[in-house]
């Protein structure tokens, strides 16, 4: 019992010296919710929604050789154009991303021409690496999420491809 009680003091010393990060996980964006919102909306006159698997990504990458390292930690794509819905389902689509989005940080955000694309994903320990990278263009009606891991200097590629 007296090593019980011992082993609990050090993990809760550890856990409130930490501030509780051990146990803490970043906020994040998830796949099924994301894929949930787009099936939701795929009946809506004027939204178009796609997902790519691996075996069709895979070809992709054959076919461009140049980017294809940017691309090889991706194993699935999710596309979502709603500039063409009405603007009722246009703002009900925004509100219910923002949901899914609020308490996430974005990992990067740029405004062009009173346009704002915000980044959004993991960023792993190695700092290099980011998983599930989310792209949203709210004023373009845009989202484009790439599913797997890809390194932060690649992100110029990715974004230029996906103009």
């Amino acid at each position: 019992m007296k090593k019980i009680t011992i082993l609990f003091g050090i993990i809760l010393t550890m856990f409130l010296l930490t501030g509780g990060s051990l146990f803490a996980q970043q906020a994040k964006i998830e796949k099924s919710q994301l894929k949930g919102l787009i099936r939701e909306f795929k009946g809506e006159p004027g939204f178009e929604g796609i997902n790519l698997g691996s075996m069709l990504l895979s070809l992709a990458k054959l076919a461009d050789d140049e980017d294809a390292a940017a691309f090889k930690g991706i194993k699935s794509m999710t596309i979502a154009d709603f500039s063409g819905c009405d603007a009722h389902a246009r703002d009900k689509f925004k509100k219910k991303f923002s949901k899914l989005a609020s308490g996430v940080e974005v990992l990067m955000e740029v405004n062009d021409g009173g346009e704002t694309v915000k980044m959004y994903g993991t960023c792993l320990p190695d700092g290099q690496t980011i998983e599930n990278l989310i792209i949203y263009c709210e004023e373009d009606g845009a989202l484009i999420c790439l599913w797997g891991t890809i390194n932060s200097k690649d992100i110029d590629v990715v974004s230029e491809e996906v103009r």
